[in-house]
């Protein structure tokens, strides 16, 4: 097998960076899948295979980037302005 081919870089992606969360999810979807399969609601077979490969490729609904917040750009002469102190007048 070719060091980067898709397969390796596939094998390696699966092997690797396992947390607590990725295990979880794993494990709810083999628990899903298992019980689609004995109560025959096929429409959980679905939600598991779906969990299933977000688990073993470690991706989520924001994997392709669809969740991305802005960062604010705060330079030095920015930094300043935001934290002016502002006065409030109570009007009667």
């Amino acid at each position: 097998m070719k060091k980067n081919s898709p397969l390796s870089l596939l094998l390696k992606r699966i092997g690797s960076n396992w947390s607590f969360l990725r295990v979880l999810r794993f494990v709810l979807s083999l628990l899903i899948l298992g019980e689609s399969y004995y109560s025959g609601e096929w429409i959980f077979a679905g939600i598991g295979s779906i969990l299933f490969l977000q688990a073993l490729l470690n991706t989520g609904c924001c994997s392709a980037g669809g969740c991305y917040t802005d960062t604010l750009d705060t330079t030095p002469s920015q930094r300043s302005s935001v934290n002016e102190i502002v006065t409030f007048t109570e009007i009667k």
